[in-house]
């Protein structure tokens, strides 16, 4: 096709053939680099859409090019007037039909969050029966958010895709040090798991002490070490699932922190996949023994199956409150 000066002659491969000259990318939600950002660090908030009959460039970092389409993007880069831009777009070539581009798929999740400077009442009231204080979910990083964007390979599907939500009820923010995230909503019902974690990623309560409780969670860990008076440390990685070889399952300066304490209580779920869990390690660890539960109903107050550290706690509280 010869270009004659009308950009509606580009056709979707044109389009994406130049966003890829501008933005290293023809895939869509793909998180790439923001233009104009001046550090090397991919957030998930920049990413192609399509929008209108047009493949638009989605950038909350920057006002200016959010949601423009390539040809605008192409006079913002190089500061192109309307005829510069069609000078600059004769030396293109434009395809009446589609051509298949292979690409690397990124299958990374990227979440981005707007922190509350607070958090919403029920996620007080919700982590208070487990006797864990405001206070101490701001200073184990655990924040609320008003706003939330998760750019993430859908394996269904087969693509990347993208979602925006408002979680305004009960929910509580992981981060950790690596800048991972791991994002819990225990009260919605058809709740599923969005985390971007790795085995690098552990909740990890260091107070100094040779005693050592490692559990699954951040629930139990927090109430084990509170019921203690903080006279014990505590850990737990991202799953109860371990690898084959337990050496994988931290990394090599966890283990190092894990092995220096003489006395190690593990504290797995009380279920199949916990138990199993519970056994490897003590196997596995040799100065480790097993949390042995109590004999306790099946179900606490809150219609919760008693089967680890934290509704044990919330049982017993409150029935010795």
């Amino acid at each position: 096709m010869v270009f004659s000066k009308k950009l509606s002659e580009f056709s979707d491969q044109d389009q994406l053939d130049l966003w890829y000259e501008l933005i290293g990318t023809r895939q869509l939600y793909k998180p790439i680099l923001s233009i104009h950002r001046p550090d090397n660090k991919i957030g998930g908030q920049v990413y192609l859409d399509y929008y209108r009959g047009k493949y638009r460039l989605t950038d909350f970092t920057n006002k200016e090019f959010h949601n423009i389409d390539v040809f605008d993007a192409i006079k913002l880069k190089y500061g192109f007037n309307q005829s510069e831009l069609l000078d600059f777009l004769k030396n293109k070539s434009c395809h009446p039909s589609p051509r298949k581009v292979k690409e690397i798929l990124d299958k990374k999740c990227y979440i981005n969050f707007q922190p509350l400077d607070g958090y919403y009442k029920s996620t007080i009231e919700y982590f208070k029966t487990y006797g864990i204080t405001q206070e101490q979910l701001w200073n184990d990083g655990v924040r609320n958010a008003h706003s939330l964007v998760v750019n993430h390979y859908n394996k269904k599907q087969g693509e990347r895709a993208i979602f925006h939500f408002h979680p305004k009820k009960c929910h509580a923010i992981y981060t950790f040090p690596s800048g991972n995230c791991k994002i819990y909503q225990p009260l919605e019902e058809d709740r599923f798991p969005i985390s971007n974690t790795n085995k690098e990623d552990v909740w990890k309560i260091d107070n100094g002490s040779e005693y050592l409780i490692i559990g699954t969670s951040y629930k139990d860990i927090k109430c084990a070490t509170n019921t203690c008076d903080n006279l014990v440390d505590s850990l737990c990685g991202q799953t109860e699932g371990l690898p084959t070889v337990l050496e994988n399952a931290f990394n090599e300066a966890t283990w190092k922190w894990i092995l220096q304490h003489p006395n190690i209580l593990i504290a797995g779920d009380d279920d199949v996949t916990g138990r199993k869990y519970t056994q490897r390690l003590v196997e596995f660890i040799p100065q480790a023994i097993a949390f042995e539960y109590p004999e306790l109903p099946k179900l606490n107050q809150y219609n919760k199956k008693i089967k680890d550290l934290g509704e044990i706690y919330r049982y017993l509280y409150e029935n010795n409150s």
